[in-house]
């Protein structure tokens, strides 16, 4: 009787689970790698205090991810710019009465490799995130500055 036909139904189930291993994106960077250093990313639109905001989601994204940031020690260094940031009206009401407002912005983005000394990774992200017109626009701000870090921090390690 061959191997396979010898197991249960239910000892299969079992070692499919047991040897599932969890997945993580922080794996698939050389340890030299899993720490950062993040210069001040320019604002280079007329919204106030963007780049400070997007500075700091940038930090936490990347921490998020069990990455170090740090001004020593870094394997590699992130620094960019936002080249654009709006807020237009995306949907009204009958009577014409904004509901929505949807917020856009761009970052282009540069990672050194500082080991190796050169470029690891560049590209320009863009998102956005849609504001119900009732509240206030600094906290859509703020999570516009997330979901783009997020995907950022996400590309940069996926990018290895």
């Amino acid at each position: 009787m061959s191997f396979m036909k010898r197991l249960r139904p239910g000892s299969l189930i079992l070692i499919s689970l047991l040897s599932c291993c969890g997945y993580t994106t922080r794996s698939l960077l050389p340890p030299y790698m899993k720490v950062v250093r993040i210069r001040f990313i320019e604002n280079r639109t007329l919204r106030p205090l963007l780049g400070e905001t997007f500075t700091n989601a940038l930090k936490e994204a990347f921490l998020r991810e069990r990455m170090k940031v740090s001004e020593s020690g870094a394997g590699l260094e992130v620094e960019g710019k936002i080249i654009g940031y709006s807020r237009q009206p995306y949907t009204y009401t009958g009577e014409r009465t904004i509901t929505v407002y949807r917020l856009k912005m761009r970052v282009s983005l540069k990672v050194w490799d500082l080991v190796k000394n050169r470029v690891f990774f560049e590209k320009e992200i863009e998102d956005y995130i849609d504001q119900p017109s009732e509240e206030d626009e600094e906290s859509w701000i703020v999570k516009l500055c997330q979901k783009v870090s997020d995907r950022a921090v996400k590309e940069i390690i996926t990018h290895w």
